[in-house]
């Protein structure tokens, strides 16, 4: 008994130590989490290609594409044009849900990769067509 909670604790300081030294800790695994449990695991590859799983730089800023600087996070979604109404909308009728813009902030992680799903539900793989092989 007292191995296992010196393991635990030992494994609660370095992903804590992980998460302080690394933003992006933990990130692949919630990602991947999320894709499963979305059943829309077509986009590991996609967010392996886009960012290699990340939502933050080297520096720890929001990651964003060397080209369009507007384009951002996990999924490099473009923050001019998402999250938007008419992708929601879209989703919404198809799933009875209710979900609004105000639900999904592209700037952190969670609702980067939940506002992704909604995107590859409503358009499929097109939005990420350079990484699609």
């Amino acid at each position: 008994m007292k191995h296992v909670f010196v393991a635990t604790l030992t494994a609660a300081f370095f992903v804590a130590t992980s998460a302080a030294t690394n933003p992006n800790a933990g990130l692949e695994i919630m990602t991947r989490h999320k894709l499963a449990a979305a059943d829309a695991e077509a986009l590991i590859a996609i967010v392996n290609c886009e960012s290699g799983f990340r939502q933050y730089d080297q520096n720890g800023n929001l990651l964003r594409n060397q080209t369009v600087k507007d384009v951002v996070g996990i999924m490099q979604l473009h923050s001019r044009f998402h999250p938007a109404p008419e992708v929601i909308a879209a989703f919404n009728r198809r799933h009875g849900t209710t979900y609004s813009v105000g639900d999904f902030n592209i700037k952190n992680p969670e609702g980067n990769v939940d506002y992704g799903i909604i995107l590859f539900k409503v358009q499929g793989l097109r939005p990420w067509s350079q990484c699609v092989e």
